[in-house]
């Protein structure tokens, strides 16, 4: 079990700066998707290894600063000698260049313009188009990319997922967001639970459990099946946005699909 998590460390140090090749990132993202515990792990030696940079770096800046403190000493006294000359000669120039006087000019009256009828009545707030999403927002994000539209889960208990809708249009900032499941299981409750969320496409997200928006819906037993039916007005900004259905006691993912929100 040891030298099983020194691999896993190992390998998510590397993957944190970049070191693994094509396809050892692709299955190292893959076992994310399956694995709740490793994007874990990788969420908290991503923000170690950032506060581990932000205390070095004023560290080496102030030794840095130390060592050449006589060459910033001279510096600075050029660099004042300096703003002082231009300070003077600015102001030599604005007093040669300022215009003379002028004498105080009538204003000419013109006359009244014909009222004009116009189409928009006065005080009407004008249409505004919605936003449409930047080049950024709409990358893919490759860790989810490859499980778009398939079931990532089989087995006995299978869950078909529905999502209506692959591009909305916003209304007041927010969405129509719907998504029901089928789940054909034997017993009188449901194997297990999910929950339903939804990720923007950039892949820090992802990996630091940040969703946009987390729903947990209910089955029902509905003729021997069990079903949930999801839908809601969600808040989203506009791009490339992925939704997950997980299982809710384990964190693995059932479900991998994808819509844009303009």
């Amino acid at each position: 079990m040891a030298d099983y998590d020194n691999h896993n460390e190992d390998l998510t140090e590397r993957y944190l700066l970049n070191l693994l090749s094509e396809e050892e990132t692709a299955d190292f993202q893959a076992r994310m998707l399956h694995d709740a515990r490793l994007r874990r792990e990788v969420q908290v030696m991503r923000t170690l290894q950032k506060s581990l940079i932000a205390e070095r770096l004023p560290v080496k800046k102030t030794n840095r600063l130390l060592r050449n403190k006589d060459l910033l000493l001279g510096l600075a006294v050029v660099l004042t000698g300096l703003f002082v000359y231009l300070y003077v000669e600015s102001g030599k120039k604005a007093s040669e260049n300022k215009p003379a006087p002028q004498s105080p000019q009538i204003p000419v009256q013109q006359a009244p313009r014909e009222n004009t009828p116009s189409n928009t009545a006065p005080g009407t707030p004008l249409p505004q188009k919605p936003s449409a999403p930047i080049a950024a927002n709409l990358a893919p994000n490759p860790a989810l990319e490859r499980y778009i539209n398939s079931n990532v889960r089989g087995g006995t208990d299978h869950l078909d997922i529905t999502m209506t809708g692959r591009r909305f249009t916003r209304k007041n900032g927010k969405i129509f967001f719907r998504i029901s499941g089928t789940l054909d299981a034997e017993g009188e409750t449901p194997a297990y639970q999910v929950n339903v969320l939804i990720f923007s496409n950039k892949k820090e997200d992802y990996e630091n459990s940040r969703p946009e928006w987390t729903h947990r819906p209910a089955f029902s037993n509905v003729n021997g099946r069990f079903e949930f039916d999801v839908a809601e007005n969600v808040a989203l900004h506009p791009g490339l946005c992925y939704y997950l259905v997980e299982q809710r006691e384990s964190g693995e993912v059932l479900k991998v699909g994808k819509f844009i929100v303009e």
